[in-house]
This record gives C-alpha cells, sequence and structure tokens, in this order.
C-alpha cells in the first residue's frame, strides 16, 4: 500500500536530521588524503586505474589482492576515471582522494536511510527509527569503513545488504502474488551484488531470517524456504574467497577447531565493549588467536557475550526486542568472528570495519527501546548519546586524515602494531630517512619474525644506509621464509648487480618472474641484462 501524504511529510524531518547530523559528524572526511594501507595497491597505484582507461573488465575475470569484488572495483574504476589528476610531485598520487571520501560519505548516507526504513517497517514509529538509524551513522565504530577510501567496499557492501534486507521485508509482508514475486527477485539481485562487493554480505540470510521469524511472525519454514536460494548464492561467493585469499597458505597459525568458539567468544566480547566505550578505536589491535590464546583471556572474555545472552533470553517476554537485536548483531559477524580461517586473522581476528553491517542490531535495540520506554527522560538520554556519539565520530575521523596521523596515533594505542610500524616504515623510506624507516621494520619484526616483506623492506632500508652485510642477512631471511616472494628476488639481484654479480642476478630476476609473471621490474632488469625471460 502507498504511504499517505501525511506520513511522507512526517518522514522529511526524521531524514534531513539523519542526512545533517551524520553528514556533519563526518564533515572533516572530504579533505582526507589516501592512506598508504591497501589505498596504495586498490586505488592510487593500481596500474590497471592510474594508467589510460580504467580496465574495469580485469576485475570480473580474476581476483586481485586476495578477493573477487568485481562490483567494488567497478565502482572504484568509475570513480578514478572522474578523479584523475596531474600529481602534484613525483610518486604523489595521479588520483583525487576526496572523490573516493565524498563517494563513500555518499553510499553511507543512502545506508543510514535503508536503515531508517527498515526499522520503520518493523516498528511503525517514525522517530524511534530515527533514533536507531542515528546510531548506525554516527556511531565511532563506524569510522574506519566510512573514513578509509578502500573502506568502501564494506559500505558498499552494505548499501547492496541493507537493500536487500529492506526488499526481502517487503516481500514478507506482502500478501498479493504479483508485487510479492518483483519484490523478491529484486531482492536477490541487490543480495548478489552486495556478495560481489563484499563477501562477508553471506551473513545476510541469516539476518533476514532472525527477522522474518521474530518480529514479522512468519513461521521458520517460510523464511527458510523464502531464504534458501540466496544461502545457495553465498556458496560460490565463499568458494572465490578461499581460492583468492588462500589462507591455508598465507595464514601461519592454525586455530584448534576447539578454541575456535572461544575465539569468537572473545572476539564479540571485544565488539561488545567498543561499542558501549568507543575509544581507543584503531585499524589494527593486534588481537590475533594465537596472542590471546597464548595471554589466557580467551578462557573467560567469552563471559561477556553469553552472559549478555542469558539475560536476553531471561527478559525476552517483557523486552522481545532484546535477543532478537543480539541475534541480528552477532548473524551479521558470523563470517569473521573466527569460526573459519581468514587472512587478516593472522594480525587481529577484530577489526572496526567488520562491525559496519552488523550495526543494525544495536540500531534496533535503540529503537525498539524509545518505543518499549516512551518517556521524556527516556528519549532526552538518547538524544543525549547520540550527540555525544556524533562529537566522537568526529574526533575519531581526523586521524584519518593521513598515512602519518592515523599510524601514530595507532602506536599509542597499541605500540606492538605491526601494520603502524610497516607503513610509518615505508613512509620515512620514502622521505629518505631511512635509519627511522629500519627502526620501524625491525620493531615490526620483533612481534613477526617471519613476515618475509618486511625483512625485505628492512633489507633495503639498511642497505641504504651502507649496512650491505646486515641486508643480505635480512634478504637471505626472507626468501627462506617465502622463497616465492618476487620482490625480494628482484630487489637482492639488484644488489648482487651492484657488485658485479651478474650470474646470481639474473638467477634471482628470473625466479621473481617464475614467482610472478606480471612483476614488470624483473622482466625489464632481464632484459637489460640480455636475457629475454
Amino acid at each position: 500500500m502507498a504511504e499517505s501524504p501525511s506520513r511522507t511529510r512526517r518522514s522529511i524531518a526524521p531524514i534531513l536530521l539523519l542526512l545533517v547530523v551524520t553528514a556533519a559528524a563526518f564533515s572533516e572526511a572530504r579533505s582526507f588524503d589516501f592512506v598508504a594501507w591497501d589505498d596504495d595497491v586498490n586505488l592510487y597505484q593500481n596500474e590497471r586505474f592510474i594508467r589510460g582507461t580504467p580496465d574495469i573488465a580485469y576485475f570480473w575475470r580474476t581476483p586481485f589482492f586476495g578477493m573477487y569484488i568485481p562490483v567494488t572495483y567497478t565502482v572504484w574504476g568509475l570513480l578514478a576515471a572522474v578523479a584523475k589528476q596531474a600529481p602534484a610531485a613525483p610518486g604523489m598520487p595521479a588520483l583525487n582522494p576526496s572523490i573516493f571520501h565524498l563517494a563513500n560519505l555518499g553510499l553511507h548516507l543512502l545506508n543510514v536511510l535503508l536503515v531508517f526504513a527498515i526499522l520503520r517497517r518493523l516498528l511503525d514509529k517514525e522517530w524511534a527509527a530515527a533514533a536507531g538509524a542515528l546510531l548506525f551513522g554516527v556511531h565511532p565504530i563506524q569510522v574506519e569503513a566510512v573514513a578509509w577510501a578502500t573502506g568502501m567496499k564494506d559500505v558498499l557492501g552494505g548499501f547492496f545488504s541493507l537493500l536487500a534486507l529492506w526488499g526481502y521485508l517487503s516481500y514478507a509482508a506482502e500478501k498479493r502474488a504479483r508485487p510479492r514475486g518483483w519484490k523478491y527477485a529484486a531482492a536477490t539481485l541487490a543480495y548478489a551484488l552486495a556478495l560481489l562487493s563484499k563477501p562477508s554480505s553471506a551473513a545476510m540470510p541469516v539476518v533476514a531470517w532472525v527477522l522474518d521469524c521474530f518480529l514479522l511472525r512468519r513461521s521458520w519454514r517460510q523464511a527458510t524456504g523464502a531464504l534458501a536460494p540466496w544461502a545457495i548464492l553465498a556458496v560460490p561467493a565463499a568458494i572465490a574467497t578461499k581460492l583468492a585469499q588462500d589462507p591455508d597458505a598465507s595464514v601461519g597459525f592454525i586455530t584448534p577447531l576447539w578454541a575456535r568458539p572461544l575465539v569468537a567468544g572473545d572476539a564479540l566480547a571485544f565488539y561488545l565493549g567498543k561499542l558501549a566505550l568507543p575509544v581507543g578505536l584503531i585499524p589494527d589491535y593486534s588481537r590475533s588467536p594465537a596472542s590471546i590464546l597464548k595471554s589466557g583471556q580467551v578462557y573467560y572474555t567469552w563471559l561477556v557475550p553469553a552472559a549478555l545472552a542469558g539475560i536476553a533470553w531471561t527478559c525476552r517476554r517483557r523486552w522481545p526486542w532484546l535477543p532478537v537485536s543480539l541475534a541480528v548483531f552477532v548473524a551479521g559477524l558470523l563470517p569473521v568472528l573466527g569460526f573459519t580461517r581468514f587472512v587478516f586473522q593472522e594480525l587481529s581476528t577484530v577489526a572496526d570495519r567488520y562491525v559496519y553491517l552488523s550495526m543494525l542490531g544495536p540500531a534496533l535495540a535503540l529503537a525498539s527501546l524509545a518505543v518499549t520506554c516512551d518517556l521524556r527522560w527516556v528519549r532526552a538520554g538518547i538524544g543525549g548519546i547520540l550527540a555525544v556519539l556524533a562529537g566522537l565520530t568526529l574526533f575519531q575521523s581526523l586521524h584519518w586524515y593521513g598515512t602519518q596521523p592515523l599510524f601514530e596515533h595507532t602506536l599509542t594505542v597499541n605500540p606492538r602494531s605491526t601494520i603502524a610500524h610497516n607503513n610509518l616504515g615505508a613512509l620515512h623510506y620514502m622521505r629518505g630517512d631511512y635509519a627511522r624507516a629500519a627502526t620501524h621494520y625491525q620493531a615490526s619484526l620483533e612481534v613477526l619474525p617471519n613476515d618475509a616483506p618486511v625483512h625485505d623492506n628492512l633489507a633495503m632500508a639498511l642497505l641504504l644506509q651502507g649496512k650491505q652485510e646486515e641486508a643480505v642477512r635480512h634478504w637471505e631471511e626472507a626468501l627462506r621464509i617465502d622463497p616465492g616472494w618476487a620482490r625480494a628476488h628482484f630487489n637482492y639481484g639488484a644488489y648482487l648487480a651492484s657488485t658485479g654479480r651478474m650470474d646470481e642476478a639474473r638467477e634471482h630476476w628470473r625466479e621473481a618472474v617464475r614467482c610472478d609473471p606480471e612483476f614488470v621490474p624483473a622482466r625489464r632488469a632481464l632484459e637489460q641484462a640480455g636475457d629475454v625471460p
């Protein structure tokens, strides 16, 4: 049934509020630079974007950078075509970062409106739905996904997931046959696009099932039958992700099966803590399974989500929305809780960006609380909390201004962050401060001594300080750890060539090409040495 004009007019005020407050909380993002953490590989140093017309078709044919997310790369390619600019200096980005940040913010605003539409459909209360949507929009834990250019994969995946959920709920609530079919088809298409934007969108059928059964009150058989095709669609996406990331080869520590529920419980406890007290938010918490098992904290942190689940179940009759909200939150995180292995888990099971879509759960909880406790002091308290969160988000977003402020802030919270040390090392290396670069690389190796790329980076920093023998030791260690690391072969070969050992240099360059046939520097080196690969 179409909405009445009066209801449409009533919706304008909360919609404007959502757009204005969320945009204000992220207002500084438009002026942010790229950060040298995946933005380089994905965007401003991506040859398929910066050379000529963006080669979008490539990303549909093959995985890139350990992921198969062709819809995200399609959007990035279109933005790159608009964002091209003359570099301000050699080595500077040939893409305008503002275009990507504004696109990210625009998508986030659309997601806030989708959350508002979903909550309004479920609760039929305009301002309660607006409160929940605003929590989704301005909670500081959302900053990483929105303020980071590469975070678009989370925001875009969230957009299609929320669009699919909104369409599915419209279908499930519809009684007439013809509109239902079109709504279901459109929702399924949106879900497929979500999977091709961010594979962890595979959790959406579980979220939809929970809402269908426990809020729309349809039978579990109806919900399961309707969502079974979505679950089937998720299978090839999971296989593609498995093949693209190849975690069996790249994840060093294998979490025992018995420990995986404990790791998941620890991750949930961590996220619940950050939801309640969103301070100290950084891109790398170094909360890997190996570290938490070694510290022993994993054996008791699971009690936090277990206790909350017990409370929610006990209060299910008085507050039926509480267990549903918790279930939605957990369901959205299922792919990244550690039950199955993924590459980033080598550094940390938890990351702020993983919570992006799951924030629908807390949004539902807050909106339901506003409906249940419709008292002036409750409304005032909710408004005050949301205002504080918006201010914290504005402050938190400033850390993402560029590479140096982001990772210097990270080290103040987590001095053992290998991501921060490696990125600051690379930054100082590019600036010619090889001693400071080496210091950061050495600090990273103290945490992860078997990181071949960091050994290679340290070798280069040492070489440029005239410490050839130390550099050689680190190249040899890098190739012992990972004989297939093409760049280490190339760099070591270049050093050998500079000392006149051309036969050994050619051998390393050939190995670099064998390991990575698209590694152009090694091919050029062989051609210049008269050895065409």
